[in-house]
């Protein structure tokens, strides 16, 4: 009996032993996996102060990537650190630690080494996105955003934005362009709190189309603009919101031809007859409805951007078709003496060029208009800007006997 209860003993001291040893080796396991967690946290803290110590040095001025180091250090923390030797033409830390090293033009490297990368550390389009999905995707009223809810939907409406490629985090912490957002969106890596203001300011549409007023939307354009800015940014955006059947010019260049023509218009503007107005209904476009605000955002404006359509095809007419123009409606050759354009014109059918909400066709150079109606004559009028005094194109936009516009 004695030498029974000896072996159950030993048993039971094995038993124990054996648990003891499990423990410890689990606890090792913890305890190592949790030291080599703190080491890559360390390593990772000391690359990302030593990215914002180089960035700091070498991009000053007009040439700062960072608004403030909080945000370098938010920023980096997100970022790939990629291999060091092989890190160029990525998105990475290790891209922009060799930039830093071996290039010394601030005017070069300084944009490549941003929260963007400038197509040479990644493509600035791609960081924004990839930035906005991670930090904007839990603050209110962020996440039902496009942009966030899909990539390649963020990537095809950041592409159309205005690229100053260069970078300046002061002069960049305003203004209608993508730079303007990569700043912001810096800012809203910093915290929850700030994400919860700055991500806003981030979205490739903005928060109320181009350029309301105050501070709330701040990458917008400025109070003054120039008009070939202004036309730069228009035809870009609309040529890329408004496509197929919603396409309301041939080309760019088309487009700017007509853009020549407007006023640039104030900041917030949505119903004049001005480039804003156009821009404002583009992003409108771009975002849900290009059914609806595609032929606003087109030459005449489609009584949206101005309250009719008639002084628009004339203006547009005059400048396509100057003799026939002065022939037919006794204008001079000064600039804004349309003749008796605009009261001619109010006798031809404009229902499918004026008014809210009325169906369909709508202005579109995907299906050619005909018949005699403003919207035939606006499309050939347009034509005409490319060849000034063309026969055929001004016989139809000024709806001559036997032209498809009579």
């Amino acid at each position: 009996m004695q030498r029974l209860a000896n072996l159950r003993g030993s048993r039971a001291a094995l038993a124990a032993s054996s648990r003891l040893l499990l423990l410890l080796g689990l606890f090792g396991v913890v305890f190592g996996a949790c030291i080599i967690e703190e080491r890559q946290f360390d390593k990772a803290l000391r690359d990302c102060n030593d990215y914002c110590d180089a960035v700091e040095q070498k991009c000053t001025n007009e040439y700062k990537v960072y608004d403030r180091r909080d945000a370098c250090m938010a920023v980096c923390a997100r970022m790939d650190p990629g291999n060091a030797l092989g890190g160029s033409g990525r998105n990475t830390l290790a891209c922009r630690m060799e930039r830093l090293r071996t290039e010394t033009e601030e005017a070069i490297v300084c944009p490549e080494v941003g929260p963007g990368g400038n197509g040479t550390c990644g493509e600035d389009c791609a960081a924004l996105c990839t930035l906005r999905q991670d930090v904007c995707l839990d603050i209110e009223g962020q996440e039902n955003q496009g942009d966030i809810q899909d990539e390649r939907t963020c990537l095809e409406q950041c592409r159309l934005l205005h690229d100053d490629s260069t970078f300046d985090a002061s002069r960049d912490l305003a203004g209608d362009t993508l730079q303007c957002r990569l700043v912001h969106i810096s800012e809203a890596a910093i915290s929850p709190e700030l994400a919860s203001t700055h991500c806003a300011h981030t979205q490739t549409i903005p928060v109320s189309g181009e350029g309301v007023d105050g501070p709330a939307v701040p990458c917008s354009d400025s109070l003054e603009v120039t008009r070939d800015v202004a036309c730069e940014k228009y035809c870009t955006l609309v040529m890329g919101a408004c496509t197929n059947e919603f396409q309301v010019y041939d080309s760019v260049e088309q487009c700017e031809q007509v853009c020549a023509l407007l006023e640039p218009g104030q900041k917030g503007d949505t119903k004049f007859d001005t480039v804003r107005c156009r821009r404002y209904h583009s992003y409108a476009a771009l975002g849900s409805s290009p059914e609806e605000h595609c032929t606003h955002a087109g030459p005449t404006g489609d009584g949206h951007c101005g309250t009719d359509n008639c002084d628009a095809y004339c203006r547009i007419a005059k400048q396509g078709c100057p003799t026939q123009f002065a022939a037919e409606f006794g204008a001079t050759s000064a600039a804004g003496d349309l003749g008796s354009c605009p009261t001619a014109c109010l006798t031809v059918d404009r229902s499918e060029l004026n008014g809210f909400h009325r169906p369909d066709p709508r202005y579109s150079v995907s299906n050619v208009p005909v018949g005699n109606n403003l919207m035939c004559r606006t499309y050939h009028a347009v034509k005409a800007l490319a060849v000034r005094d063309d026969v055929v194109e001004c016989q139809n936009a000024l709806g001559s006997p036997l032209s498809t516009c009579f």
